[in-house]
């Protein structure tokens, strides 16, 4: 007969409570686990949200409640998704936060998979309610709770902006937050490649963003035999949709140079860079296998690139080509593997 579990009272009870998720079931799993018979409207929210208003609590419901029905239809809301992970974070306070503020084509997914390893994570992608239904979400709390038993901190990946973390005050001193730079124009190259190896490969490796980049790029599909001359055509409207504007400034800061720097300094942010990437991570997570899941063929490159090609590249890059010169700089300085952002005040 299986055990009658303690009732969730609140986001923490709720999210240990899913490492009996089983993916077969679904949410019943979890809901018919506990006695839900003290299960009320304000404890329902509470376990769900951390609480509401008193306004939301005292809204007019129908006469017959139905306590584990309003909870699965919180689970599966948009605003369970949205709020997920900040709750989940303050939920678990005595876990250290080891945060990676993934800037893309920088070595992130390399890093990712390692934290993924090694911690519990919350990579910002599966909070976005488009990004799997209901069911696989939940799937995603079981391994994350499964995880909780034994991990003593969470990782937090994902193309988040320094400034998120900064103001919703998930750094604590006790925290370890870092990122990884390269040279500006490389990260413009390696993305356009990055959407047309996509692209190229979307009918013998499908992926759930395929259809996202095809429709950036205004296609159904490339195909098998398209020439070079026509990648570089497809690799020029990748360049000029402007994805890749001052990347790192604007993940760091609001894309300028100033700002990012206040904020870097302000977080104490470590950072490195492509080219120390690799040391620097045997020092955290020693003997560590490089992957590389991202690869993407070399359609587009410096010198296929046009003149104005290269003069545009400059112009989107510039708050980002002063911001990597400065860390170059100082890296160079110090012949550290990272530094601190309190070392460029």
């Amino acid at each position: 007969m299986r055990q009658i579990l303690p009732m969730p009272r609140n986001v923490r009870d709720l999210i240990e409570l899913f490492s009996i998720y089983e993916p077969q079931i679904g949410i019943h799993s979890v809901l018919s686990a506990f006695d839900s018979s003290e299960l009320t409207r304000a404890t329902v929210f509470t376990a769900v949200l951390g609480g509401v208003s008193e306004q939301r609590l005292n809204m007019p419901t129908s006469s017959q409640y139905h306590p584990r029905a309003h909870m699965r239809n919180l689970l599966e809301s948009a605003e369970f998704r949205a709020q997920a992970r900040r709750l989940i974070v303050d939920a678990f306070p005595e876990k250290r936060r080891i945060i990676f503020v993934h800037i893309p084509k920088c070595a992130g997914s390399d890093m990712s998979e390692i934290l993924f390893n090694h911690f519990p994570a919350l990579p910002s992608g599966s909070f976005v309610h488009t990004a799997s239904n209901a069911e696989g979400f939940f799937a995603f709390l079981r391994k994350f709770s499964l995880g909780l038993r034994y991990g003593t901190a969470i990782a937090l990946t994902g193309h988040t902006q320094l400034k998120f973390y900064q103001n919703q005050n998930f750094i604590r001193e006790q925290d370890f937050i870092f990122t990884i730079l390269r040279d500006p124009a490389s990260i413009v190259y390696s993305f356009v490649n990055y959407v047309l190896t996509i692209c190229k490969t979307a009918k013998t490796q499908p992926r759930g963003d395929t259809p996202t980049w095809l429709e950036f790029l205004g296609i159904t599909e490339i195909p098998e035999d398209a020439s070079p001359e026509d990648m570089l055509i497809l690799a020029r409207r990748a360049l000029y949709k402007e994805n890749t504007r001052n990347t790192m400034c604007t993940l760091l800061g609001d894309g300028d140079l100033q700002g990012s720097l206040a904020q870097v300094i302000a977080t104490n942010i470590e950072i490195t860079d492509t080219s120390r990437y690799q040391a620097w991570r045997e020092t955290y997570f020693p003997n560590e296998k490089i992957t590389r899941h991202n690869a993407s063929e070399s359609y587009f490159t410096p010198d296929n690139a046009s003149p104005a090609d290269r003069d545009y590249i400059a112009q989107i890059t510039t708050e980002d080509q002063k911001l990597y010169a400065l860390v170059q700089a100082r890296l160079a300085k110090t012949g550290k593997l990272s530094l601190r952002g309190n070392e460029l005040g």
